[in-house]
């Protein structure tokens, strides 16, 4: 009697039938996969893929540098198009917003309508003067007379004169984290302009106090600055957080800090020596950061954007 085993069978052989169509269709599915699989050593590969691989299939994609001159630009014509440059001066507070700076420098070069500069002032929160003495909550001591005389030298030095202005509004702008120092920096600025340009019955020019956020930070920001009495609405820039290489990321991290156009300006420890000094010490990066911007820019139509609410895109 044969074995249930036998080969011999007539069920084996139906069975051993079923085995080779098995084996045939699982060699013909290896011979399509075949190309994917040149050069790979089978025998590293494991049924589950190692976690960094995991991690690195799940991590979004990281800005190149010409994405940063993209964003870059998407920012700076979005602050043309918010505060068009016929009727605004745009000044960059401190080192943080460096590549948007450089870039309106960069098509100032092409555009004469459009004027900018940098103010470097660093760590100033005064609270205002106030008749009863004390300071503003999260803000230092107000400023001394002898501290207010040497930030409008300091202004002096750095903000154009009333010619140069050509009656322009100022837009000073600043990437924020609780806007503090902007707000600060507006109220002198408006009072030093007030002294120096405005007539008997009228004011300077209007200082507008303009603070850029990321996208994920934007929601946060606005209810800060209506905290501290910044009326103009934030401005998104653009990339994301979790893009270490991206614009926002950047500025948020304060990289561009080493390309600034100036350095380090302490009101309450610096000289009036040091301010004007400061003037004639520009950073080659800055200007390095320039002309990478300049190339981007097309010369028959340097600014290239239209008036209008939209925010940028997150790109």
């Amino acid at each position: 009697m044969a074995s249930k085993y036998d080969p011999n069978t007539k069920a084996n052989d139906q069975k051993r039938a079923e085995v080779n169509a098995a084996v045939a269709q699982a060699g013909a599915a290896a011979s399509a996969a075949a190309p994917v699989m040149h050069g790979l050593n089978l025998a590293n590969l494991q049924r589950d893929p190692p976690a960094a691989a995991v991690a690195a299939a799940a991590a979004p994609p990281q800005s190149t540098e010409a994405d940063q001159d993209h964003q870059t630009a998407m920012l700076a014509h979005h602050l043309l198009s918010r505060y068009p440059p016929d009727t605004h001066h745009y000044v960059g507070l401190g080192r943080s917003p460096t590549p948007v700076m450089a870039y309106l420098q960069a098509m100032a070069g092409h555009n004469d309508r459009i004027t900018s500069s940098n103010l470097p002032l660093s760590k100033f929160s005064p609270s205002e003067p106030s008749l009863f003495g004390g300071r503003q909550p999260n803000m230092t001591d107000a400023l001394t007379d002898e501290q207010t005389a040497r930030l409008h030298d300091h202004f002096d030095n750095f903000i154009p004169g009333t010619a140069a202005l050509r009656g322009k509004s100022v837009v000073l702008t600043d990437f924020v984290t609780s806007g503090r120092s902007l707000r600060a920096t507006q109220n002198h600025l408006q009072r030093y302009l007030n002294k120096r340009d405005g007539g008997l019955f009228s004011g300077g020019p209007t200082v507008k106090a303009v603070p850029l956020t990321s996208h994920e930070m934007m929601g946060q920001t606005t209810r800060q600055m209506d905290q501290i009495g910044i009326d103009q609405p934030p401005l998104t820039v653009p990339g994301r957080l979790d893009d270490a290489t991206s614009l926002a990321s950047m500025m948020g991290a304060e990289k561009f800090k080493p390309a600034a156009e100036y350095g380090e300006y302490n009101v309450a420890t610096a000289t009036n020596a040091r301010s004007g000094q400061m003037v004639n010490q520009r950073n080659p990066a800055y200007a390095g950061l320039v002309a990478r911007f300049d190339r981007h820019i097309d010369p028959v139509d340097p600014a290239g954007y239209e008036a209008d609410d939209d925010e940028p895109d997150d790109a």
